[in-house]
């Protein structure tokens, strides 16, 4: 079993399913001057050439680096999530998770400079995380219609330059929690349930209440 790293500031998880609003709560963070970092952005930003993951990938797949020398995302996806192979899903995620994870921890670790706490996006995903949270924020959104969920997937993979097939979402999907177990390892939940500027409010709220505890000596104690 792989031990939690533990990073020297206050640190909260913020989490959700896949299309759920995770990344409008990161923005309304940021706006309210909180340090969000994405270990899905890092972990791309670590396949970049002549990043520490790149090299591991292009030995393992050649045929994925592209004429410019960078990796062909979509080919990338399609030999691993979109076959569903395990045993190449995990090589992949050996090839990459160590080198994000170590550049999580840097940014994670550097100081807070007036804010309470800093935060991190992660998937809801099934295996545990590496990162100590001290706090997990999810927030949830209830999709009645499972292949509504899996077109938003695809839809925002094709607004970020991303082909992603109707396979490769449902195999992404299976790899997370429902919202029912995400609920029960979550401290917060925030419910995803209305426009932007109030789904906002509601992230603004949380916050606000959040370093109210955290200023409350007897609050940082319990947390730690």
């Amino acid at each position: 079993m792989t031990k939690e790293i533990v990073i020297p500031n206050h640190v909260v998880e913020l989490t959700g399913v896949m299309c759920n609003g995770k990344s409008l709560a990161a923005s309304s963070l940021r706006d309210a001057g909180v340090r969000v970092e994405d270990i899905d952005k890092i972990a791309q930003d670590v396949k970049e050439p002549g990043q520490p993951a790149y090299e591991d990938i292009a030995t393992l797949w050649p045929n994925v680096i592209k004429a410019d020398g960078t990796i062909d995302n979509d080919k990338l996806r399609e030999l691993t999530f979109g076959r569903n192979d395990e045993i190449a899903i995990s090589m992949l995620q050996q090839a990459t998770q160590p080198h994000a994870i170590a550049e999580m921890v840097r940014r994670l670790s550097l100081p807070l400079e007036g804010n309470l706490y800093v935060a991190y996006e992660r998937p809801a995903l099934l295996t545990p995380s590496i990162i100590k949270p001290d706090h997990r924020l999810a927030i949830i959104r209830h999709h009645k219609d499972t292949r509504r969920l899996m077109k938003n997937i695809m839809n925002r993979g094709e607004a970020n330059g991303q082909s992603i097939t109707y396979q490769q979402a449902a195999a992404m999907i299976e790899k997370q929690h429902t919202v029912d177990s995400l609920r029960e390892i979550s401290d917060s939940v925030i419910i995803n349930n209305c426009k932007k500027p109030r789904f906002s409010g509601k992230i603004l709220r949380w916050h606000e209440a959040y370093e109210e505890r955290l200023k409350t000596p007897a609050s940082i104690a319990l947390s730690q």
